[in-house]
């Protein structure tokens, strides 16, 4: 199932939460390409600064981390 977004600004909160507790592929707006498991989504009230994000364990370094931003998301797929 692929939402490809043109940037994560058009996506919306409610968008990116839909892939919490599932396993993506992410593209950066800076051209970076994360394939994870979703496993936190911070609504823009919670997060600092105030924007809405997901942090995905890392399948190809499973010691990191990433979070990732919505206005760093160019396009997201479930896999």
């Amino acid at each position: 199932m692929l939402y490809q977004h043109k940037r994560g600004a058009n996506m919306t909160e409610q968008e990116l939460e839909r892939y919490l507790y599932k396993h993506v592929r992410i593209i950066c707006t800076d051209g970076d390409v994360l394939e994870g498991y979703v496993f936190y989504f911070a609504d823009a009230e919670d997060n600092e600064p105030e924007e809405a994000g997901i942090i995905i364990q890392n399948e190809k370094n499973l010691k990191r981390d990433v979070s990732v931003s919505l206005s760093e998301i160019k396009s997201i797929e479930i896999i």
